[in-house]
C-alpha cells in the first residue's frame, strides 16, 4: 500500500541540474491547486526528501525558494507550513524591476503611471465610498497649508493622495503597482515641489481629480489625472535637461 506522503506528492523526480527548482515547482503546483491548503504542515525533511528522491540539502534549497515566493513559512521548532499566497512577493519583485529600469528609461515609468493612475482615477469615481472621499478631502486640505515651507511633508501628502485614490478602486493590484514605483518618484517629486508655484499647480490638478470623483464622473477624473501626469512629465524633462 502506498504511503499517504507518496499518494500526495507523487513519484520521485529525476536529478537534472538545479533539482531544487523542480522540487519547488512540484510543491508550488500542489499549493496553487489547493491540494495543500494554507496552514497545512509539510512532512518532515527526511520523509519529503525520500519521497522526491533528493538529499536534504536539495530539499532545504527548495524550501528557501518557496519561502522567498511567500508560499511557505518555516517556524522554528514546529516545521514548515503552507501560506496563503499574498501580493507582497509581487510587490517586491515589481519594485526591484522598476527601480532597476527607471533610471535608464524615464518614459517607461511615465507610460506605466499613465496606465495605472489614469484608470485608477476613473474607477475611483465609480467606486469610492463617502469615507474615502472624505479622506481625500482632508489630504488636500493639509496640502493647501503647505504650499510653502518644508518640501518633505508636502511630497508625503502628495504621494498619500495618489495611494488613497488607488485604494478607492477597491482593486489591490492598483495599490501594488503604485507602491512599487513610489520610491522611484520621490526624488523627482521633491525637486519639482521645491517651488511654491509647482505645489499650487499640483494642488489644482488634485482638486480637479477629487471634484470629478465626488461628481461620479469617471471620464473627467481620467482626463484630470492624464493632465496631471502630463504636467509632471514636462516638469521632470525640464529638470533632466
Amino acid at each position: 500500500m502506498e504511503s499517504p506522503i507518496k499518494q500526495l506528492f507523487g513519484t520521485t523526480i529525476e536529478r537534472p541540474a538545479k533539482t531544487y527548482t523542480i522540487v519547488a515547482e512540484r510543491v508550488q503546483e500542489l499549493i496553487l491547486s489547493r491540494t495543500l491548503r494554507p496552514g497545512a504542515k509539510l512532512p518532515p525533511e527526511r520523509s519529503l526528501g525520500e519521497q522526491f528522491g533528493v538529499s536534504r540539502t536539495v530539499l532545504r534549497e527548495a524550501i528557501k525558494l518557496l519561502s522567498a515566493r511567500g508560499l511557505v513559512e518555516e517556524v522554528p521548532g514546529k516545521g514548515t507550513f503552507v501560506c496563503k499566497p499574498s501580493f507582497d512577493a509581487i510587490r517586491k519583485s515589481i519594485h526591484l524591476c522598476l527601480n532597476w529600469h527607471s533610471e535608464a528609461d524615464f518614459q517607461s515609468l511615465i507610460d506605466l503611471r499613465r496606465l495605472v493612475e489614469v484608470e485608477a482615477a476613473g474607477l475611483a469615481a465609480e467606486r469610492a465610498t463617502s469615507k474615502e472621499m472624505e479622506g481625500l478631502k482632508k489630504n488636500l486640505a493639509a496640502m493647501a497649508h503647505l504650499t510653502s515651507g518644508p518640501v518633505s511633508k508636502f511630497v508625503e501628502l502628495d504621494l498619500e493622495f495618489h495611494r488613497q485614490l488607488t485604494k478607492a478602486t477597491h482593486n489591490e493590484l492598483f495599490v501594488i503597482f503604485l507602491d512599487a514605483f513610489t520610491d522611484t518618484l520621490v526624488k523627482t517629486w521633491k525637486n519639482i515641489c521645491e517651488s511654491p508655484e509647482e505645489r499650487k499647480k499640483g494642488l489644482h490638478f488634485h482638486e480637479r481629480i477629487l471634484t470629478a470623483i465626488e461628481q461620479r464622473n469617471p471620464r473627467e477624473a481620467r482626463r484630470a489625472m492624464r493632465e496631471n501626469l502630463r504636467n509632471y512629465a514636462h516638469d521632470v524633462r525640464e529638470q533632466l535637461a
